[in-house]
């Protein structure tokens, strides 16, 4: 009788974790690098569902960042009008500000390796799919802020399961996390921790 209805929609933080396992060209390898670029650009980002924070082995750190900024780089931003574009606008200019503004947030902690905060064209709202690579997990903007666009970062943990876990649960809110593995022990570990 007394209390305040609230309703919240919290950030959506979500995951995609490679596992141990997989290996650069295998069938796995090449399903993650092609979702995490499809899931990037589809709605320009601007679903609750996308991907924000992408965690792979830290030995595999510098082949998947490379991997994503060339399958990123295949993107054709621009008017959705035009058969070659496969990622169109921002929903609006105050979109467009957040989205730049939340990206330079995030690259204190995270380097951008593709795409960034700058307009890409003089009219529209259009921003570059932007990937970050941070050196750890540590930083908390990682965790705390999602930038609702075309925007992940990528960073790294020591192989475990455990750690894989931990990282994943340190998002303020998550919808959507995607393990890509073959090694169903690690998977389970990954799901249950």
């Amino acid at each position: 009788q007394h209390g305040v209805q609230v309703n919240i929609e919290a950030d959506s933080l979500n995951a995609a974790v490679l596992g141990p396992d997989v290996e650069p060209g295998s069938e796995t390898w090449n399903l993650f690098v092609r979702y995490i670029a499809l899931d990037m650009r589809q709605k320009t980002g601007q679903k609750c569902t996308a991907v924000r924070r992408i965690l792979v082995p830290a030995s595999r750190l510098a082949e998947v960042r490379d991997a994503l900024v060339a399958e990123l780089g295949g993107i054709v931003t621009g008017d959705p009008a035009d058969k070659n574009t496969t990622m169109g606008p921002l929903a609006s200019a105050a979109q467009l500000k957040d989205v730049r503004e939340g990206i330079e947030k995030l690259a204190t902690a995270a380097e951008i390796v593709h795409g960034g905060p700058q307009a890409i064209a003089e009219k529209g709202f259009f921003v570059s799919p932007t990937l970050l690579v941070a050196s750890d997990a540590n930083g908390a903007v990682l965790h705390d802020l999602e930038v609702f666009g075309p925007c992940a970062t990528l960073m790294p943990y020591d192989d475990t399961a455990a750690q894989a876990a931990e990282i994943v649960g340190r998002g303020q809110g998550g919808l959507v996390s995607s393990v890509y593995s073959n090694d169903k022990t690690w998977t389970h570990d990954v799901v249950v921790g």
